[in-house]
């Protein structure tokens, strides 16, 4: 896994993000940064939320988290979160009940 890409995890958040669907707060109002995605490298990351096993979802529009191809074990593995009001992207384990996002990405013919 690679944490490095994209600027590193303090500014990966920008690059990474689609430049419309995120919520965008009033600054005055929630003291947030409301950092738009600039999508300087295509992966267009939307903010699907997170979901629980139950099938629960939350934060639709305001959080995103993705699955890493790396796994740590037969139930746990790897991801990534970003949210509305910052730079950063943030890696966690976790186990593979958690409904993330995955970003598929077809072969060149």
């Amino acid at each position: 896994m690679r944490r490095n890409l994209a600027g590193g995890a303090e500014t990966a958040g920008k690059h990474l993000k689609a430049t419309s669907d995120w919520s965008w707060y009033d600054n005055d109002l929630y003291g947030g940064l409301n950092v738009k995605g600039q999508d300087t490298y295509g992966f267009s990351a939307l903010p699907g939320g997170n979901g629980s096993s139950g099938g629960s979802f939350s934060n639709v529009g305001n959080f995103g988290s993705w699955w890493s191809a790396s796994e740590i074990n037969s139930s746990s593995a790897h991801f990534s979160t970003m949210d509305y009001n910052n730079e950063y992207v943030h890696w966690y384990n976790g186990g593979k009940g958690g409904l993330y996002s995955v970003r598929c990405l077809q072969d060149s013919p």
